[in-house]
């Protein structure tokens, strides 16, 4: 996986993007995450009221999503944690040093348009959704679209406390 680190301007705020790539080097992780899909599918949640292939696609890109950040972890902060591949709906995503973290991924194309790494930083709202347990930190990662979720763009991360919707 190549990982990098960029700076943009939102207005007059500077945002430090983290990059995450997958390749063809990690076609074992990715046939591990596939594998997961496959067994958990029947028994996570579904939002709205996809279909199989779709909501199996959701896992993956999740799944993907999470396996991205513990590399940037691992990089930038040098510390290794991995993503649960239990067969089991998870209470949060990642505990590290007591707090618990939950990664967001949502898509860079909408049905209207396809927005900007800088337009969907700006732009997009991420929130705790009732069906969900409380974490502590809430991560944010976007990748291009439900045809290409190889690339994730991570920058914004708050507590829960922050970003709570009815």
């Amino acid at each position: 996986m190549e990982t990098s680190k960029k700076e943009i301007m939102i207005g007059k705020k500077r945002i430090q993007i983290f990059e995450t790539r997958f390749n063809k080097d990690d076609q074992e992780i990715i046939e591990k995450i596939n594998k997961f899909a496959e067994k958990s599918f029947t028994h996570t949640y579904r939002r709205s009221k996809m279909n199989d292939e779709e909501h199996m696609k959701n896992i993956v890109i999740g799944k993907m999503a999470e396996y991205a950040f513990s590399q940037l972890i691992k990089r930038y902060l040098n510390k290794d944690i991995e993503p649960s591949f239990e067969n089991k709906v998870d209470m949060f995503d990642f505990n590290i040093n007591g707090l618990k973290i939950d990664i967001k991924s949502s898509s860079m194309k909408t049905k209207r348009r396809v927005y900007s790494t800088t337009e969907a930083l700006s732009s997009f709202n991420f929130t705790v959704l009732r069906d969900q347990s409380l974490k502590d930190i809430i991560v944010q990662a976007l990748y291009p679209s439900r045809e290409n979720y190889s690339i994730f763009y991570f920058s914004v991360w708050q507590y829960v406390d922050e970003v709570i919707k009815e």
